[in-house]
């Protein structure tokens, strides 16, 4: 479902082209067939994969792109996803799926504006009943997206914060993800391939359903909008600062970060949308917004942190949130104890600066960090090469694990168990052996359940190497058939042995077929 922001940092430094032309041809093959799945779910497939490649061909592709980098094994807590780098799904998609310029009545599709939108629907979704309805004529979006995303809106209701999650690691794979449900929703045919919008290409008007009302809706437009799937990265500003104006009301540029976006919708009233997200925090938006998090600390804190520069701001909305109260609950706090007496002063000025003065508290020999920034400290003191130590290494790793939704896997994660077989097996079923028909039935049977290839000697003397996909016997003509589509009767295989998984023999004579 979700792709990673991790794969894009890595893939920017080498250009996708070189990347592409070092891949062997049927790894490429392979990449290519990815790039066009509409949900790269690991079971899913690699289900598919198996059926449609082989199983051993398959896998053996996948481990390959997985160590050259060229795909990654995400694992969530729920469930395992393969990425592919932006940049190289990008330069894929234009060199081999690109169509010819329509002649007219075409449409460009704005992700920025539909992962805005995206964002303020769930946003006034799940809040209280007083926030649902739309503004500024947004009912038809509105409309579109409760008969788009009724599943989708349970889901995330569930848990808001892992929308939030996943929005600071990847947000282009988010907008990639939800875009395309709606697009091959709307389209004429379910199983279009929507890239070409998402990529910021025109397509005809004629392959969605609803035609005439997509000039009403703000993600479809004449004209090339400004940035495209695989310009987030450039687009969007981590640093944008909102525009104070009279009774606690902002402004804030759309091209603000979009984690830190959907928080502000969530905590706040929505003034109007245009040129900007114009919002304004009362004291009921700031407690719905609360409601909405089974945790909501990390959250209002985070929009505390971004007014940090200015103690006004900070104290009307403290007093907002009645925070202001005789005892207050800060939330949990970590303790760096720091044994050289000289750094304290300085270290503590570090901290207030790069998390914020309001996740510091000094103490005699140390200072306490907010939980939810103490890994942004942890990697300050990195950075500056200022040795520490944790007493407590399992809450030191909880913390760095709560910073990204998935861990990255590796290739042997892809490998078959099936191939583990084969070390029971006798050795000389690895030798290019003659047998009778029966026999080549039973290591053919054999080769299948270790999902593994065979080599085979034909009766002209030719040897190839095949991943059998049916077997024929005790019919008229017993024969196989392969999953490179070669039909061979038994009668005209000469000799025959089961490849050793991870042969490189055996991958060459794979990929040349």
């Amino acid at each position: 479902m979700f792709y990673a922001e991790l794969s894009n940092n890595i893939e920017s430094a080498y250009a996708a082209e070189e990347k592409w032309g070092n891949i062997p041809d049927y790894e490429r093959k392979v990449l290519r067939w990815l790039a066009t799945l509409p949900d790269l779910d690991r079971k899913i497939v690699d289900k598919t994969g198996s059926a449609v490649h082989g199983p051993y061909r398959y896998h053996q592709a996948l481990c390959r792109l997985i160590q050259s980098e060229c795909i990654y094994l995400l694992k969530t807590k729920g469930a395992e996803y393969y990425c592919i780098p932006r940049e190289l799904d990008h330069y894929i998609f234009n060199q081999f799926f690109s169509w010819e310029k329509p002649s007219a009545n075409t449409v460009y599709f704005d992700i920025t504006s539909f992962l805005f939108n995206f964002l303020l629907f769930v946003s006034r979704r799940i809040g209280s009943e007083n926030k649902r309805s739309p503004v500024n004529n947004g009912g038809l979006i509105f409309n579109e997206f409760d008969s788009v995303f009724s599943e989708e809106l349970k889901e995330i209701s569930r848990d808001p914060g892992k929308l939030i999650q996943y929005l600071r690691f990847g947000p282009d794979s988010i907008a990639e993800h939800f875009a395309g449900i709606y697009l091959r929703e709307k389209a004429v045919k379910k199983d279009m391939n929507v890239k070409h919008l998402l990529y910021g290409n025109e397509v005809p008007a004629s392959l969605f359903s609803s035609r005439g009302e997509l000039t009403e809706l703000p993600f479809f437009t004449s004209v090339m909008p400004e940035a495209a799937l695989h310009m987030f990265r450039n687009y969007f500003d981590s640093s944008a600062k909102g525009i104070p104006l009279p009774d606690n009301e902002w402004l804030f540029p759309l091209n603000t970060e979009p984690s830190h976006l959907f928080i502000l919708l969530t905590f706040s009233d929505l003034v109007s949308t245009g040129q900007m997200l114009h919002i304004k925090f009362t004291e009921s938006s700031i407690k719905e917004g609360e409601r909405v998090f089974t945790d909501p600390s990390p959250f209002w804190n985070e929009i505390l942190s971004s007014f940090a520069y200015d103690k006004a701001v900070l104290d009307e909305l403290e007093r907002l949130a009645k925070k202001n109260a005789s005892v207050v609950n800060k939330g949990s706090f970590v303790y760096f104890k720091i044994n050289s007496s000289s750094m304290r002063n300085t270290l503590m000025k570090k901290a207030v600066m790069n998390v914020g003065k309001e996740f510091v508290i000094q103490a005699e020999e140390g200072i306490f960090i907010a939980a939810e920034k103490a890994a942004v400290w942890e990697e300050y003191l990195e950075q500056e090469d200022i040795s520490f130590t944790c007493d407590r290494i399992e809450e030191a790793a909880e913390r760095k694990e709560l910073e990204k939704p998935f861990t990255a896997g590796k290739y042997e994660d892809v490998q078959l168990d099936e191939w583990k077989g084969a070390r029971r097996i006798p050795e000389a079923s690895f030798k290019l052996t003659s047998y009778r028909e029966n026999m080549k039935a039973r290591m053919i049977r054999q080769s299948q359940a270790l999902k593994l290839p065979v080599i085979i000697e034909l009766s002209d003397g030719s040897q190839i190497v095949e991943e059998v996909k049916t077997l024929k016997y005790q019919t008229e003509e017993a024969g196989i058939e392969t999953y490179s589509g070669r039909s061979l009767s038994l009668a005209h295989i000469q000799r025959l042995a089961i490849t050793h998984p991870g042969s490189e023999e055996t991958g060459e004579n794979l990929r040349s077929n």
